[in-house]
């Protein structure tokens, strides 16, 4: 099994979430009720961005190998992946070759010859395991889907495995959406309905389901 210890991470600092959660569940005082759920959903949107970031740079890591055949099926697909988009770096979103003057010609042989180099010696590659921060909610689930899909030799589509617990695919995105945009509406100080503790308990849960799911299908994909 991989050595992982992203989710471990991710648990302690989710524990700061739900020490909020149950302040704002517990509170009579709407204002202070309000504020906890805020921040509740803050600090849970943020422990699961961190642990998209911790958990791509560990898997990143495990593909420290000096000969491409020894890498996993799945650090290959995404060894090739990431060589991929680099040589497209070049196409015009039209797909026709960029006019290469020389200083264009000098990045092309270079990524050209870094390429070559990490297909003979995987450790050579310099990765660029940085997932980010989710802007928005809507592209929040696809976000974290298009990169555990790297890690996949067949492609596969990681938001149905969330189909075998309850609620459900469904459910568990559309939670993730809402956590993710009120995350934003709070830190921003936007104008909106404020989240009710009610509303904030269903999305942190969620989003707890949602991470634990992707660490086991990481596990099983690096292993």
């Amino acid at each position: 099994m991989a050595h992982l210890t992203a989710f471990l991470d991710y648990q302690e600092r989710f524990r700061g979430a739900t020490r909020l959660l149950r302040t704002a569940s517990g509170s009579s005082d709407p204002m202070l009720a309000t504020a906890a759920a805020k921040g509740a959903i803050v600090l849970a949107a943020a422990a699961m961005e961190r642990f998209m970031n911790d958990a791509l740079r560990e898997s990143c890591q495990l593909s420290k190998s000096n000969s491409f055949d020894q890498l996993s099926e799945s650090h290959q697909a995404y060894l090739c992946t990431q060589i991929a988009r680099k040589i497209a770096r070049f196409d015009t979103s039209e797909g026709e070759v960029k006019a290469f003057n020389a200083n264009q010609r000098m990045k092309f042989r270079s990524a050209l010859d870094e390429s070559t180099q990490a297909l003979a010696n995987p450790s050579l590659w310099q990765h660029s395991p940085d997932f980010g921060m989710f802007m928005d909610g809507a592209g929040a689930p696809e976000k974290i889907n298009a990169v555990i899909r790297d890690f996949d030799p067949e492609g596969h589509t990681f938001l149905n495995t969330l189909d075998a617990r309850a609620p459900g695919k469904a459910a568990l995105t559309r939670a993730l959406t809402e956590l993710v945009d009120a995350r934003h509406n709070a830190a921003h100080a936007k104008t909106a309905t404020d989240p009710s503790p009610s509303d904030a308990k269903t999305w942190i849960v969620s989003s707890y389901w949602v991470t634990r799911a992707i660490d086991a299908h990481l596990r099983k994909l690096v292993s």
